[in-house]
């Protein structure tokens, strides 16, 4: 009996207990697809500080063309910016539907029990 529990316990995904999830999501569909789009924004602006950084080294510092190297770091310091601010609305939302889908969760169960 006590491996059985701890072959439950054990699993790392777990579809069943997945799909009684999702149920609660389905009401805040938008703000997910809109969490799942930051997060492939964030991802995308991930790759563009290295290559920032590559084009400043290797076109400009290596050549000694600092007045060159002015806008690279300009674009270097306007994508952590934009990343940041994209990093801290994935946060909000995310924190927001996880905050409502545990309201409806404790919800059900009140209501439920006062049914009981």
């Amino acid at each position: 009996m006590a491996a059985e529990e701890e072959e439950i316990l054990g699993k790392a995904y777990d579809a069943k207990l997945m799909r009684r999830i999702v149920k609660y999501l389905k009401p805040y569909k938008l703000q997910v697809f809109g969490a799942v789009i930051i997060t492939i924004a964030v991802s995308s602006l991930g790759p563009l500080r290295p290559y920032l950084m590559m084009i400043a080294i290797d076109k400009h510092i290596v050549k000694n063309d600092f007045s060159g190297l002015i806008p690279i770091i300009a674009m270097l310091l306007g994508s952590v910016i934009l990343q940041s601010l994209i990093q801290y609305a994935q946060a909000i939302l995310t924190q927001w539907i996880g905050q409502q889908t545990i309201y409806d969760l404790r919800k059900e169960i009140f209501d439920h029990l006062e049914i009981l």
